[in-house]
Parts: structure tokens; sequence; C-alpha cells
């Protein structure tokens, strides 16, 4: 069987290998279930836009199904109720498993960051989302959680879990693997507010 293979490895960690991801970014993918092609596709983007992108990340095993020549496809806002738990949703006989969500996003501006918006519906978002998704396998599905905000200016996703990839203006990668690390993250580089205490 193919599982006992000697260097095998299920889902997009093969194509990730043939397409010359290098194993650090292969690394953070497997530790974030986000895939390496985008990680590095995203990576240029920032360094592109002088942007700091920071995600939630999917986690679970939904890359294992992702690269397998099956058409699965990131999960849609209108689906936003259904939750992949780690893993797959079928739907209408289609496969989908966690999109990337961003967290927030912020543009480079002297020693430190502005913040860039990216509400539900607003003109911003649809042209970062058509930019950002050019290249990208798995294409971002909507704005940022920190910007869906209720009418006090609270964020209606307080469930954001606990692991974080950044990626900033160098293309440097950055995981955080606590809540409390990521609100660590926010505070030495001065982006605020930080909306989930």
């Amino acid at each position: 069987m193919a599982s006992v293979l000697p260097g095998f490895r299920p889902g997009i960690a093969n194509l990730e290998k043939a397409m010359g991801c290098s194993p650090e970014l292969i690394a953070a993918a497997e530790w974030s279930g986000m895939d390496a092609i985008d990680l590095e596709t995203l990576q240029d983007y920032c360094r592109a836009e002088g942007m700091l992108l920071i995600f939630r990340a999917p986690g679970g095993v939904g890359r294992q199904v992702r690269g397998l020549g099956l058409e699965i496809l990131p999960k849609p806002a209108r689906m936003k109720d259904q939750k992949t738990g780690g893993r797959w949703i079928v739907d209408k006989g289609r496969f989908y498993t966690s999109d990337w969500d961003l967290l927030s996003a912020w543009r480079r501006s002297g020693a430190g960051y502005c913040k860039f918006a990216l509400a539900e519906g607003t003109r911003q978002t649809q042209d970062f989302l058509t930019r950002v998704n050019l290249e990208l396998l798995f294409p971002l599905q909507h704005g940022a959680n920190d910007d869906y905000l209720d009418a006090e200016g609270r964020p209606k996703n307080i469930s954001i879990g606990e692991r974080f990839v950044a990626i900033d203006e160098t293309g440097r990668l950055e995981r955080c693997a606590t809540l409390a690390s990521m609100k660590a993250y926010y505070s030495t580089r001065n982006l605020s507010p930080w909306l989930y205490d």
C-alpha cells in the first residue's frame, strides 16, 4: 500500500515538494494546516505590497485530501456556519475544507503599521481579494475577522482558535502557537486594537 512506502505523505505535501517549496515552508504548512504553495505566494504578495497579513491557522487533516486529484474547494463565505472541525465538508456533491481565514491585515508605514481594513462588502475588501487571489490555489473567501464587527465594535466571531501564521512585508513567516502569543505579537508591533480579551 502507498501509505507504507518510505517518504510517502498524503495529500498536498507531495505537490508542495514537486513545486520546489522549501522544507521550512512545508513544515509551516503542516503545522498550520495551510498549503506551502499558497504560503509562498502570500510571501511574494506581502513583499510586493508592503503588507503584514495574519491568518488563523485552519489546522486539521483537510490538507491530506488536497492534491489527491479530487476537486477540493475552500469553504465559501455562504457556508460560514458549517464548521469543518479540521476535516472536510461534502455539500451537494462537492468537497470543501477550511479556507484561509484572515485575522487582520496591515500596511507598512514608516517604522510601524497602519490598519488595512477588510470589512465585509467594502470596495477595499473586494479589490484586495481580487488582487491577492490571482495566484492562490485556495483563494481567500472574505475579509478579516478583526473587521467583522457588531454595532458596538466588538468582533462577531470571538472563536479565533489558538494557532496563527503571520507574514510580514519582508516575507518573513512567524508562527504563534497560542492566543497569548498572538496577543503579544500584536503588542510588540503596535497593532491596535486587540479585540479578543
